[in-house]
């Protein structure tokens, strides 16, 4: 199956190889009946998925039907066995196929006057701006105590005076 026209042809997200990759290049499980996907198309298919995952498309949910439809005959285990390579991989689509909705829901979600999700997940950290370095800073901690008092009053001073310009007031100049 090739890269689908709506995904860029380069993944730019690197991601740790999942353990399926590692499964079908080591030791394959034999192809289960009514699966008609060898073990190169279904490297291919492992990569594809995880392009729809990265990239989210609006057409993702079809694409991953498409996918899972490839795997559908893949039997689950009997009790006290191993899951096959095909039946896992058949279980991840239908997971990601089934929470599609919720995990686009900031492409997709309309307000009641239309407004739409922004692109972070924390609307808080856009609105407080160059506040937001100083909320680093005091995780990664200072390396003086006098710049904790002196960042500190800076801070209290510019977000009580945010319409005044003058430093000066801070210390008493």
């Amino acid at each position: 199956m090739g890269a689908p026209a709506s995904l860029p042809s380069e993944n730019r997200r690197r991601s740790s190889t999942p353990i399926l990759i590692l499964l079908a290049l080591n030791r394959p499980d034999p192809r289960p009946e009514g699966v008609y996907v060898d073990i190169d198309e279904f490297l291919e298919d492992m990569q594809y998925a995880q392009l729809i995952m990265a990239f989210r498309p609006l057409n993702g949910a079809e694409q991953l039907r498409e996918l899972l439809r490839r795997y559908h005959a893949a039997p689950a285990p009997a009790p006290g066995e191993r899951a096959s390579m095909w039946y896992r991989f058949r279980l991840a689509l239908l997971r990601w196929w089934n929470r599609w909705p919720r995990l686009t829901l900031d492409q997709e979600w309309r307000g009641p006057e239309g407004e739409r999700l922004d692109g972070t997940n924390n609307v808080t950290e856009r609105t407080i701006g160059w506040w937001i370095k100083e909320r680093y800073r005091t995780m990664r901690t200072y390396k003086r105590p006098q710049s904790i008092l002196n960042v500190s009053r800076l801070i209290a001073h510019l977000g009580s005076n945010s319409d005044s310009p003058a430093l000066a007031n801070l210390y008493g100049v």
